[in-house]
């Protein structure tokens, strides 16, 4: 299992919550680094990331 930040009405919250790959499947996974900005939320239009894979 991995952790990942869950994201609640467009930002991103300090919660944890672990994922196994299987799990992960069904998400869609934002880059790690990805620019926020003090709200939590993403300071670009668009973000990296993947799904189902």
């Amino acid at each position: 299992e991995s952790p990942y930040r869950k994201i609640i009405d467009g930002k991103v919250t300090t919660n944890v919550i672990y994922l196994s790959a299987m799990e992960e499947s069904k998400h869609y996974v934002a880059q790690a680094n990805s620019s926020l900005d003090q709200d939590g939320q993403f300071t670009e239009e668009f973000v990296v990331c993947r799904h189902a894979g």
